[in-house]
This record gives C-alpha cells, structure tokens and sequence, in this order.
C-alpha cells in the first residue's frame, strides 16, 4: 500500500508538467495554412448552342465593413444567374434518378445545405471569378441551390450567397462629405469552345437589401443609397497592352512570352487544349457598384466644428488695444498651441492619404489666419507708436551728438595743455609779428602805433558788412553780438588785435571760445524754437496715427473675417459629394 500511495504521488506531480509541456508544444506550433478559395461561382461543363446569355441579379445582403485604411471592403452579396437550357431538366432527372437506384455517383448535388436530394452532374453552370477578391471567407455558409425548370420554360437558376471582401482604390478628397463606389469585379470564363456562338453576360435586378431586417445603420459611419451593375466586354489584352506595362521586358526564350507572343490571348479562351493560332476573343465583365455616403454629423461635431470655432476665436485679438502688442501676441500663441493639440486629437478618425483633405485645408487655414493676425498686431502697434518711436529715435540722436561733442571738447582741451595753453595761431597780440611765429597782424599800410590804435578801434566797431550780418541775424532771431563776432572773423581772417583773438592784448585769453559758445547758443535759439513747433506737430501726429492704426485695424478685422468664413465654406462646398474613381 505504501509503494502504491508513492507512485500516486508522483503520478499527481507529474501530471501538470507533462499538461504545460503539451501547452507549450501547441504554442511553438506554427499556424495551420491557409489555403486560397475557389471562386463560389465556379461553374462546370460548356453550354449548349440554345445557351448565349447569362442573366445576373444580385441583392446586397449585407455592408459588413468599410476599411479607409487599408481600402477594402467586407458585404454578403446575394446571387442569382439564370440562362436557357432545354437540356438541364431532362438531364438533371435522369442523373438523380441513376444515382437514387446506386447506378452512378453524384459529384455535384443541386443543393450545399439539403443532400441526398438531386444531382446536377453533367448540366451547364456558368464560371465566373471574383476579379478584385481580396478574401472568401470560410466561415459564411454559401446556402448554394441549382433548380432547373422544364418544358416550355427551360430554364436555369443557380442562386448563392457569397462572403467576399474586395481592395480598390479610393479617393477621400472630399472627406467627411464623401460618397463613392464600392466595387466588386466579375469575370465570365469562357467554357464555351470554338464551334460555340459565345456567351453575354446581362445584368437583370439588383437591390440593397434582401433577407436582413430590422432598423437602425447597416454599418457604422456609412448609408447604402443604391446598387448597380454593368456589364461590359472587352477584348483581351494582346502583347503591346503587357509591353506597355511591363518595367522588364519577357525573356526570348519564353515559348509564352507575354510581351512577345500572342500568350495574352490565352486569358479569353477556354481552358484545355488550344489549337494556334491564337484568336483575340471577348471578355465579359460585371461591375458591381453600391454607392454609399459617409454621416457627416459625426465628424462635423468632433473634426470641423473644433477648428472652426478656433478660427473664430482668433477675432478675439481684435477687442484688446492695439498698443497692447504682448496681450495680442499671448493670445494669438496660445490658440496656436489649442489648434495643435486639437489636431493631434482629430487626426485619429481621418483617413491617411496622399492628398490634403477638406479637414486638414480648414486647419491650414486657422494656421494661416493666425499668422495674418499676429502681423496684423504688429504692424497696428507700429503705426500706433510711431510718434513715441520717432520722438524715442530723435532723442537717441541727441544723446549721440551730445556724446561726440562732449569728446570732441575733452580732446581740444587735451590738445590745448599739451600746447602750453596756445590753442589758435591765426590770432595773436602785440607788436608787429605775432608772437614766436613772426607772422604779421593785418593793419592798415604806413600805419604807426595810432594805426594800430586806430585800427584796432576800427576794428572793434562793426562795419558795413558786420552791420548787414547783424540785420539778418536779428530777423532770423540771432543774437547780434554773435553775428557780428563771425563777420570780423569773415573780415580778419588772420586775426585782429582789437578783438584779442587767441591771446591779444585787448581782448580776454578765452576770446575763440567765447565766440564759439556764442554762435552755438545762437543755433540753440533757433533748434529750441525748432522743437516747439515740432512738439505741437508730434501732439497732433499722435493722434492722427492712432486713427490710422485704429482704420487699419477695423479694416482688418472685417477682411480677415470675411476670407476666413469664405474660404471655410468653399473648401466643404467645393469638395463634398461623389467621388469618380477612374476606371470603373
């Protein structure tokens, strides 16, 4: 008992390794394949001569999903195909009949949901192949059911329900006021043969719904408005057609070369031995159209209506003072970073593209505008301050001038000690030379000491040209005395001993700069009076381009908000409706 007891012990242990080393050999197991489906419209046999047109219905049963990123769409379509055929019924009969009394075997029953019922071996179905499939899902039943009417109606009808999801190329330009074609291709196979006339392929009822009831959307974000079908034939593509598309051209020693030969002719024959030459036959095809349009309300609500209301937000900066730039400014910075992260929250329900949606045009345009208003800020600020501008700029001049004036005299007043105090050498007193330099003082000639007396009294008094100076100095506001300095200095160029220039003996050292204080503050009197009248001018410029800043402002404010609104609606007028996909 003991040894049993041990081995159940160990038993009960090693049953959960031995269950997660099977777990783990399941999980390193690769994926069952998964193996491409036949068309559900496969058919069987060649038609007899009675047999030249096939007639399609097809009912759209389902929109099960519309895939804007990876272009595909998933629907349950409802077949019908109908043709004459004298000979199915009587054949039909027969092979159920023999295969019933255990004669012969059934390799197609007329039904894929009720067996043990009736054989359609040895009877016509058309053949016809998904041209753009992307999947046939496995897991739809197909509910397949062939029926076959007698005398005098002999007809045929295979109806069948087929799960397909189909790629194509879409276009979302006028995103989210969209509405395009979804497309399912069909392809008629010929199985026909030479001495056979040909089938056509007819297009007969169509509809967008069948057996599914109830209310409420049939898939989300879309509604199904109608469906069509088209049938139109070609003929098939010969070698120029592959030639034209082919980046790299078919080998020479391609027995089939597609680029080469007659081989793309082969696509419109019928399968099995094909005696040459090869003769271009006609291709049928059946395009399925559903036109479906996207519900806008959702993406108006949470993509349109967001940037919109930013966009209009942005007139705000209108209502604080033009002279308020960094208030403006702030605020114009602030909705730019809102509309950032409004678009980063928005770009998740739009579709990827290689174009600029409606959505994103209208953001664009929010961009723009707060641009448009934050130069605008600026430039009404300009306009606004530009009498305190200018009056800042004048004084920055002042202080300029001021300082290379202040430097110029501290220079002089260098040069002047390093000189031992002589500054001016035109002028000097005494004697007959001036003094060191045996430069002559200008007196009149054959003159003695009164001549120079005389002379120098002479000059003292201002004469006829220093007495018209002062005239015109005294209209325009000049001191006299500074008038008359600078014509003696016009007349004595040299210097006068009267006038003392530059340490004569009548006249005090400082005489030169005395005469140059004089002459600046006469140009004093005349810029003091300068500034007054431009005070009263910049008093009334300020007003005058706060005005204008004010015009320039309202103007702008009635511009952009009427080009922003414009250009909102046209970008959703413009572009919203169907949308032509070439080529079908």
């Amino acid at each position: 008992m003991g040894g049993c007891d041990r081995w159940h012990r160990l038993g009960s242990r090693a049953l959960p390794l031995s269950l997660a080393l099977a777990v783990l050999l399941l999980a390193a197991a690769p994926p069952p394949a998964a193996a491409q489906m036949i068309s559900p419209l496969a058919g069987q046999n060649s038609p007899g001569l009675n047999t030249t047109e096939v007639f399609m219905s097809v009912y759209l049963d389902r929109l099960l999903e519309v895939d804007e990123k990876n272009y595909r769409h998933s629907e349950i379509l409802y077949f019908l195909l109908t043709w004459n055929d004298p000979e199915a019924a009587p054949t039909i009969a027969a092979n159920t009949e023999r295969w019933k009394a255990g004669q012969a075997g059934c390799d197609r029953q007329c039904s894929d949901f009720a067996g043990n019922v009736s054989c359609c071996d040895g009877i016509f179905l058309p053949s016809l192949t998904f041209k753009n499939a992307y999947a046939l899902p496995q897991d739809r039943p197909s509910q397949d059911r062939i029926l076959a009417v007698a005398a005098p109606n002999n007809s045929v009808a295979w109806m069948v329900y087929v799960q397909v999801s189909c790629y194509q190329p879409l276009k979302l330009q006028h995103f989210p006021f969209d509405s395009f074609d979804l497309v399912t291709e069909l392809t008629l196979q010929n199985s026909w043969g030479p001495n056979h006339p040909g089938l056509k392929l007819v297009p007969s009822a169509a509809g967008t719904t069948l057996t599914a009831s109830g209310s409420g959307d049939a898939v989300s974000q879309w509604s199904i408005d109608y469906i069509t079908l088209q049938a139109t034939s070609t003929p098939a593509p010969g070698p120029m057609f592959f030639a034209t598309a082919s980046e790299q051209q078919s080998n020479p020693a391609d027995p089939l070369g597609l680029t080469t030969t007659d081989a793309p002719f082969l696509r419109a024959l019928m399968p099995g031995v094909v005696q040459p030459p090869l003769q271009q036959e006609d291709m049928w095809q059946m395009t399925i159209k559903i036109r479906i349009t996207r519900f806008y309300g959702y993406h108006l609500l949470n993509t349109v209506l967001p940037v919109v209301i930013l966009g209009l937000l942005c007139f705000i900066v209108f209502s604080l003072e033009r002279r308020d730039l960094s208030d403006r400014l702030g605020i114009v910075v602030t909705l730019f970073l809102s509309m950032a992260a409004v678009q980063f929250v928005i770009q998740e329900g739009q579709p990827a593209s290689s174009y600029i949606l409606p959505t994103q045009q209208a953001a664009l345009a929010t961009y723009l505008l707060l641009g448009l208003i934050a130069a605008e800020s600026i430039v009404v600020y300009n306009i606004d301050q530009w009498p305190e501008m200018q009056h800042k700029r004048t004084l920055r001049e002042n202080a300029r001038r001021q300082y290379h004036k202040e430097r110029a005299a501290a220079k002089a007043q260098r040069a002047e000690r390093r000189g031992g105090g002589k500054g001016c050498w035109g002028c000097f007193g005494g004697g007959g030379s001036s003094g060191g330099l045996g430069l002559p003082v200008r007196r009149p000639a054959g003159a003695g000491e009164e001549g120079a007396e005389a002379g120098g009294a002479d000059a003292a008094l201002p004469g006829e040209g220093s007495s018209k100076a002062a005239l015109a100095a005294a209209s325009n506001g000049q001191p006299a005395a500074a008038s008359a300095a600078g014509a003696a200095r016009r007349r004595h160029p040299w210097g006068v001993a009267g006038l003392g220039c530059c340490g004569g003996p009548h006249a005090p050292a400082d005489a030169c700069a005395s005469s140059g204080e004089e002459e600046e503050a006469a140009g004093e009197g005349t810029l003091s009076q300068r500034r007054l009248q431009r005070q009263s001018s910049v008093r009334f410029s300020a007003a005058y381009y706060s005005y204008l800043a004010w015009k320039v402002d309202r103007i702008a404010f009635v511009l952009l908000l009427l080009a922003y609104c414009l250009a909102i609606i046209l970008i959703f007028v413009l572009q919203h409706g169907p949308v032509q996909l070439e080529g079908y």
